[in-house]
Parts: C-alpha cells; sequence; structure tokens
C-alpha cells in the first residue's frame, strides 16, 4: 500500500468558529489513521497547543503527527518524540522582543508549555484566549530560555494599535534579520 499523508491547518480551516473539529471531519482523520495514512496538523502555534488539541480528541496515535511554530517543530505522536526543530539563537530572540517593547507592543515567546512575556496586557490577553494556553510574566524571557537550555523557536509582536503598525515594524526588522528569520504579519494584532 502506498501511504500517504494529509496535511491540514488548524485555525479558520480544521478548527470551526467555536475552536472546534466537527465530528464528520473527526471521523474522517481515525479513518484515515486506521487505513494506515498519516494526518498531521500544521500550525503557527505552539507546538504544545496543537498537541493538546490532538489529546482531546483522541488522536495522539501511531500515524499521527503535529508541524508547530510555523514548521519550526514536528512532533511524532507514534513515537512521542520531536523529529525536527530549528530554532532561532538567543541573540535574534532578545533582539525581537526588545523590538516589541520598545515600540509599546506585546513581545512573546514560548518555552515547552506556555507562553513567555515581559508584561501581560489586552493584546497578551486576547492571543492567549484564543490559543487556549497559560503565560507567564517574567522579567526577561530570554535569560529564563537559557537558563532552561531552551532556544526560542519563535518570536510575536503583538499589538492591538492595528495591523498598519505591524507592517511598519515588519519593514524595519526585514533588513536587520535578511534571510535568517522569516516575518509575517498574520492577523490584525499578531507580526511572527
Amino acid at each position: 500500500m502506498d501511504r500517504k499523508i494529509l496535511f491540514s491547518d488548524l485555525d479558520g480551516t480544521l478548527l470551526n468558529d467555536q475552536k472546534k473539529i466537527t465530528e464528520g471531519n473527526l471521523e474522517a482523520i481515525h479513518s484515515l489513521i486506521e487505513a494506515g495514512h498519516g494526518f498531521a496538523f500544521v500550525t503557527g502555534r505552539p507546538t504544545f497547543s496543537g498537541i493538546k488539541i490532538a489529546k482531546k480528541y483522541g488522536l495522539l496515535e501511531d500515524g499521527f503527527f503535529v508541524v508547530g511554530y510555523n514548521g519550526g517543530e514536528i512532533y511524532d505522536a507514534g513515537s512521542d518524540s520531536f523529529i525536527f526543530r530549528k530554532s532561532m539563537s538567543y541573540e535574534e530572540g532578545d533582539f525581537l522582543l526588545k523590538l516589541a517593547y520598545e515600540k509599546g507592543f506585546t513581545g512573546i515567546t514560548y518555552d515547552s508549555h506556555q507562553v513567555l512575556c515581559k508584561s501581560a496586557g489586552e493584546a497578551l490577553d486576547v492571543y492567549c484566549r484564543d490559543l487556549g494556553a497559560p503565560y507567564r510574566a517574567i522579567d526577561d524571557p530570554i535569560e529564563y530560555l537559557k537558563e532552561h537550555d531552551y532556544e526560542p523557536l519563535k518570536v510575536i509582536l503583538c499589538t492591538l494599535k492595528g495591523r498598519e503598525h505591524l507592517e511598519k515594524c515588519r519593514d524595519e526588522i526585514e533588513p536587520k534579520v535578511g534571510d535568517s528569520l522569516y516575518t509575517l504579519v498574520t492577523s490584525d494584532i499578531l507580526l511572527e
């Protein structure tokens, strides 16, 4: 048998407006896996968020994968292990978070199970509510990551000021990071 794998985005695709997988889609995913094929969530969310959703729907089994952080990490449920990880440097993460603070934005990154930020605010509350993830406000998220030997996989600049402020910031970042980082405004409140 030719084994195939189906990849699906989560937000705005597989998850409906209530952030749920419909019963019909869930049955189709289970049938696909039972037939010996693979299925993967592919998301900008942190991998731990995709794993949490998969657990809720009974998908953590052989043949299921989570591609998180816009491709920065791949989790294989069958072996309960991470099979790929591409992080940014501590210096790149620190540069982006400091820029967020300078702009009056909320700068966030992640460890293995939570959102990390310097200070909480309305934009962070909105983001974490939609993500369904806890957050921890600490003085220096990058120093915290260094202490825990965990290189950042992603940094987000978050603001309620509007998309045009994020696009202007992205235009400022891109010449400084060159080809080492990929930047994208993914909503009216997020620059990833």
